[in-house]
């Protein structure tokens, strides 16, 4: 069943499958679990599918078991496997924006450049 894998042929219950480990994905039929690719995780052994990182967060390696926060002067859209900087001429303080627009405008008479924190 999904969540589990095996990969003997000889198998003559469901129950001799094991469990899917963390950070991985296993269908129904699996040989071998296949691990969570960045942008995704997995948080507990046995799951059937990983789980795309919600706005606001991103995974940078593969086998998550958890998402981290964006970095102040990023935003990071659902599934994200890298933070991207704020453009030019905006910043964040924040840690969960999940688009460019959500950067704040810089005010005129000061500047920002790519990925800024603070104005």
């Amino acid at each position: 069943p999904g969540g589990t894998w095996a990969n003997a042929t000889d198998l003559s219950d469901k129950l001799q499958c094991l469990a899917c480990p963390k950070g991985s994905s296993c269908s129904t039929g699996s040989v071998a679990p296949t691990p969570c690719a960045p942008g995704s995780v997995a948080a507990s052994a046995g799951s059937a599918e990983c789980t795309a990182c919600a706005g606001g967060s991103y995974r940078a390696e593969p086998n998550g078991t958890a998402c981290e926060a964006c970095l102040r002067g990023s935003y990071c859209p659902p599934a994200s496997s890298a933070p991207l900087p704020c453009p030019g001429g905006t910043w964040a303080n924040a840690t969960d924006l999940t688009t460019a627009f959500e950067c704040t405008l810089t005010e005129a008479g000061f500047w920002s450049p790519l990925g800024a924190e603070t104005p």
